[in-house]
């Protein structure tokens, strides 16, 4: 299990096997290699990993508009 935290150093989610849960423990989404980033159940972007435990949102990801 891996700890992410936001820009601010909050706990924000586990990573578990390649999927995001809350910090509650509801799985809120899941890790896609291959794009390196994460997305929602629905297939939306949730961000991406920065400095190995910061989990962020890029308003400049390609990934935006895609579902």
């Amino acid at each position: 299990m891996n700890l992410l935290f936001d820009s601010n150093g909050r706990h924000i989610a586990n990573l578990v096997n390649g999927q995001l849960h809350s910090p509650y423990g509801s799985n809120v989404g899941h890790f896609l290699s291959s794009y390196n980033i994460f997305i929602d159940m629905h297939g939306r972007y949730l961000g991406e990993i920065i400095y190995n435990d910061r989990l962020v949102y890029n308003i400049n990801s390609p990934y935006l508009s895609k579902n």
